[in-house]
């Protein structure tokens, strides 16, 4: 985590903070929530959804990254194991008769595959991340922790 916050601070364009300090934060904190990931950037998202209730540069920094989102994709390989084991299958192909290698989607959260059942039916399968469930137990017990000192 401390890489991917100190990945984003050498990013940011430090002379800009003296020639406007309140979009310079607003930028820095946004970079900075979605360099950490996940529910970060989930954050992010809400920031940039709510204008009068928060700074407008800020929710002008954020509402830059829902267009430009670009989460990595996880490999298809491990998708079918991800679906195998949640769905409690022996293999991927006992229920499945493939599953499309690029993702319809991806996101902080999950990536959504377009997939085919035994029998030809179509479906679309939304697989979330591996260890995405465990980064966001983390990053929710630091929000709380914060909450609570503040």
């Amino acid at each position: 985590r401390l890489y991917d916050v100190r990945s984003a601070l050498i990013k940011m364009e430090w002379r800009n903070g003296l020639r406007s300090p309140r979009l310079f934060v607003a930028e820095l904190l946004h970079q900075l929530l979605d360099a950490l990931g996940g529910s970060f950037v989930k954050l992010s998202q809400i920031i940039a959804h709510s204008p009068g209730v928060l700074p407008e540069a800020l929710v002008k920094a954020c509402k830059a990254s829902l267009a430009e989102c670009a989460a990595t994709v996880v490999p298809v390989e491990d998708i079918r194991a991800a679906i195998a084991r949640e769905l409690n299958l022996d293999s991927f192909y006992s229920c499945f008769e493939d599953i499309d290698e690029q993702p319809v989607a991806t996101a902080s959260i999950a990536q959504v595959h377009s997939a085919r059942l035994l029998g030809g039916a179509a479906c679309v399968v939304k697989v979330v991340r591996p260890g995405v469930r465990e980064r966001l137990s983390l990053d929710l017990e630091a929000i709380w922790l914060v909450a609570r000192l503040t």
